[in-house]
C-alpha cells in the first residue's frame, strides 16, 4: 500500500509530496481535489470472542458460524476465525467458506480438523473496542506451559518472543489477553 500523488500536489496517505518550486499548501487543498484514491484498511478486531463456531469441512474451509450473527456478511468481508483474519469465500445459510493458505494453517492451531472455533466479526470504525485492537495476521505458534487458576503461561516461539512486552497484549486463538510477565525474552 502505497501514497499516490494527486493533481493538487498532496499525496494519497495525506502527507506532503508538492514539487519544491510550489508554494507550502495547506492540508485543507486536499479537500476541493480532483484525485480519487481507494484504500482498503485492513480489517481490525477486538480480541473478544462474539461467538463459538464449529469447522465443518476443512478443505474447502466451512465453518457453521453458531450465534454470530450474520445478516449483513457478505462474501470478501474479514471474520476472525481462531485468531486468524479470514476473507469469506462463500455464505450458504450459517455456514461461511474461506480460502485458507498453507502459510496460515502452519501458524494458526485449530484450523487443520473439525471442531470448535472461536469467531469475530470485524470492527467498523464506529464500534466500541471493549478489548484490545487486534490485526488477525497469526505470528506464530505458542505452547501453553502451565495453567494455574486464571493465570496462563505460554512459550512463544523466539520470532516472536521479542515482541512481547509486560503490559502488552497477546490474541491467543482469537482471545486478547494482557501479558502480566514477561521472561527469557
Amino acid at each position: 500500500s502505497g501514497s499516490g500523488v494527486c493533481s493538487n500536489g498532496m499525496s494519497a496517505a495525506g502527507a506532503s509530496a508538492q514539487p519544491a518550486s510550489a508554494p507550502p499548501r495547506p492540508q485543507a487543498a486536499a479537500i476541493n481535489s480532483t484525485c480519487r484514491f481507494a484504500v482498503r484498511l485492513p480489517a481490525m478486531f477486538t480480541g473478544i470472542v462474539a461467538a463459538v463456531g464449529k469447522i465443518v469441512s476443512v478443505k474447502p474451509l466451512v465453518v457453521d458460524a453458531g450465534r454470530l450473527p450474520l445478516a449483513g456478511v457478505k462474501v470478501g468481508d474479514s471474520i476472525c476465525v481462531q485468531g486468524a483474519c479470514l476473507t469469506v469465500s462463500r455464505k450458504r445459510g450459517r455456514r461461511l467458506s474461506f480460502d485458507v493458505s498453507a502459510e496460515t494453517l502452519e501458524c494458526t492451531v485449530g484450523l487443520e480438523r473439525p471442531g470448535r472455533v472461536n469467531l469475530e466479526m470485524a470492527l467498523r470504525l464506529a464500534d466500541r473496542l471493549g478489548g484490545h485492537l487486534v490485526s488477525g495476521h497469526v505470528d506464530g505458534v505458542g505452547h501453553l506451559v502451565q495453567a494455574k487458576g486464571s493465570v496462563y503461561t505460554f512459550r512463544a516461539p523466539k520470532a516472536v518472543a521479542r515482541y512481547v512486552a509486560r503490559k502488552g497484549s497477546i490474541c491467543i486463538d482469537g482471545v486478547s489477553l494482557t501479558v502480566n510477565r514477561v521472561r527469557g525474552a
